[in-house]
């Protein structure tokens, strides 16, 4: 299952990266209409997802083409998606119960809840509006879909398996053979810490997540030298920035080390008209925002 160039793993990235920019899509829209209630969100997707099938259908692009792993490696793969499920199961029965998602990530969502809308709210903790607010968005579409908090953890799980998915990638596009990329899936999945993070209500997975796909689409970027990764890179490095702060710490020196070696070899062309691309995905994703700053 190692072996597909633009297969399940690629396509899955792509789709959580598309995902999480039509999740900050619906919102901001909805919110200025006040709309941000169960019937009008379940309306959206449903739309989006029968969009989709069609389009999947119409271009008949079903290369999800699955070879079969050696026994070492099959056991790998096996051992991560066990670890994976383990920590679903634990998300989805445990309710959230940090001191940060008590204090304002589930606080402010219960509060856009109320009023169907994003828009900045009295408070005397202002973390509740001055952080950035795309994993809450995320458990806000699950709260208002499931009628409550059942589901919000699942937000960081969602973050855990795409990391895992975009490291094999990244281990891919670095030269690594099926062996190496199921090892590299295998230390993701087993970061003690990481292993925390993803069942509960934080942050902290989804931006790493964003991270993983920033650094893909950018080797991919540099690569096929194509608008639609320039585009993807884009959306990623835009939800990073707009899940934590701490995005604008580790993304410079992510995009540094991918791109100044091929600036400081002049190659700036067909980059430079790509970065236009990318720049307006960033803008697109962080201009409007209105549940939190992005500074």
């Amino acid at each position: 299952m190692f072996t597909d160039e633009e297969g399940l793993r690629a396509g899955f990235l792509r789709a959580l990266v598309a995902f999480g920019a039509l999740a900050v899509l619906i919102t901001e829209s909805l919110s200025v209409f006040h709309a941000l209630r169960p019937a009008p969100v379940a309306a959206a997707w449903t739309a989006i997802i029968v969009a989709a099938i069609y389009f999947t259908i119409r271009r008949k692009r079903f290369n999800f083409h699955l070879a079969r792993p050696s026994l070492l490696d099959g056991a790998l793969i096996a051992c991560v998606a066990a670890i994976e499920i383990v920590i679903a199961i634990t998300a989805i029965a445990s309710p959230p119960n940090s001191a940060d998602a008590m204090a304002y990530h589930m606080p402010r969502v219960v509060y856009w809840v109320q009023h169907a809308s994003v828009a900045f709210f009295a408070t005397p903790y202002l973390n509740q509006i001055m952080l950035q607010p795309m994993a809450e968005y995320l458990m806000l579409h699950t709260y208002l879909l499931s009628g409550g908090d059942h589901f919000v953890n699942l937000i960081q799980w969602l973050g855990s398996a795409g990391s895992v998915v975009g490291v094999s990638l990244i281990a891919r596009e670095l030269g690594a053979n099926v062996r190496a990329q199921a090892l590299a899936s295998v230390f993701c999945a087993t970061l003690p810490n990481g292993i925390l993070q993803a069942s509960g209500a934080k942050n902290d997975y989804l931006l790493a997540l964003w991270l993983v796909a920033v650094t893909w689409f950018g080797y991919r970027w540099l690569r096929t030298k194509s608008r639609s990764d320039a585009i993807f890179f884009g959306f990623s490095l835009g939800l990073a920035l707009f899940t934590k702060g701490t995005a604008y710490l580790y993304a410079p020196p992510l995009i540094a080390a991918l791109f100044l070696p091929m600036l400081l070899r002049r190659k700036r062309g067909p980059i430079l008209l790509s970065a236009m691309l990318t720049v307006a995905c960033v803008l697109l994703i962080n201009g409007p925002n209105t549940g939190g700053t992005s500074i």
